[in-house]
């Protein structure tokens, strides 16, 4: 690693610190950031910073973000007409080989989002159907009711349908205790426009959340980056006092190749979720018989949140048992994040 890269990995999440302990000034917030400034308004400045090893290389990377966070609801004195969330970041990764996909290099600038949506209500109040517009949360299983986004918890949508968020249209909605949600997508990902006419349609129907035990049913088809996939699931999340246990199982098809998918995980947490732990295994498997290729692996990680500011989180992985023996090792993650 180059000297100069250093001193970037160094200066970059410490000016990113110094930046938002500006705007969390008294004086400066009074000012410069409205933040709150009614019901209908809300505001947030969001930076972390995340160290992980990854022990087959014995490297440790480095991603950094900052980013704003913005809820506004669109409404006139007689009636509510949805909202606007915007989720806008930039990052910055050093020697991370590890990456999501839309970073070209180890070492890179991206500007993202997370969520970037219109949602209206032209059908009325509570249950009833309403439109979303922009880059949305893919609707399918367990990953569409916890906010994952910024964090070392993960989930499977990513690896499994190919993309967690992407660009087009949804109807979501509420009946008879069911929740709804359906989204025709550009396959794209982070970018809007790619070669090959990509595409993604997903949905999930499934019990509102706060249940004690709640199901879903999901479905996804797709052809992104020239691949086309099927997917049908099933997840389950029951709560026991402060203990809880999530479950998904997905089958579909890549490509005319079978495809298993399996996720649990098991959890406790506070009454008001200042600190969590939780242990997860992920199994995934393409093909059957002598073909097949899969991996198990496994994670346990921790969140400890003193105030509704800062937010700290650890988190271990083991890759268990894979038929890529060259992919096989561990990585430990820790992330510091603050929200003003």
């Amino acid at each position: 690693m180059s000297f100069a890269m250093k001193i970037r990995i160094v200066l970059l999440p410490l000016a990113t610190y110094i930046v938002t302990l500006i705007l969390s000034c008294d004086t400066f917030g009074r000012n410069y950031l409205v933040k709150d400034t009614n019901d209908d308004l809300r505001l947030a400045l969001d930076a972390s910073v995340r160290v992980v090893n990854f022990e087959p290389a014995d490297e440790v990377g480095f991603m950094n973000w900052l980013g704003l966070d913005i809820y506004q609801v669109l409404q006139t004195p007689d009636r509510d007409w949805g909202s606007l969330t915007f989720q806008g970041y930039l990052l910055r990764i050093d020697n991370l080989i590890m990456r999501p996909g839309f970073f070209e290099s180890e070492n890179d600038w991206e500007f993202t989002y997370r969520i970037f949506k219109l949602e209206l209500k032209p059908f009325g109040g509570i249950g009833r159907p309403r439109i979303q517009l922009g880059h949305l949360e893919l609707p399918f299983g367990i990953e569409n009711q916890i906010n994952t986004n910024g964090t070392l918890r993960q989930f499977t949508n990513g690896r499994n349908l190919g993309l967690k968020a992407d660009w087009g249209i949804g109807i979501i909605g509420e009946s008879n205790s069911l929740r709804y949600e359906v989204t025709l997508t550009r396959g794209t990902g982070q970018e809007f426009h790619r070669r090959n006419e990509p595409w993604a349609i997903s949905g999930r129907v499934g019990s509102e959340g706060g249940k004690m035990i709640s199901h879903g049913l999901s479905a996804y088809t797709s052809n992104v980056n020239g691949m086309d996939r099927w997917r049908a699931a099933y997840d389950h999340t029951i709560h026991l006092g402060l203990y809880y246990v999530m479950n998904e199982l997905s089958l579909g098809e890549n490509e005319n190749r079978e495809v298993l998918n399996a996720f649990s995980e098991v959890g406790w947490k506070t009454q008001h979720e200042a600190f969590v732990l939780y242990l997860q295994a992920k199994y995934h498997q393409v093909g059957l018989g002598y073909s097949k290729s899969s991996d198990l692996s496994g994670s346990f990680g921790l969140r400890y949140a003193p105030d509704s500011n800062w937010a700290f989180s650890a988190q271990y992985s083991e890759v268990v048992e894979q038929t890529i023996e060259s992919r096989r090792g561990s990585n430990v993650g820790i992330q510091l994040r603050y929200r003003y």
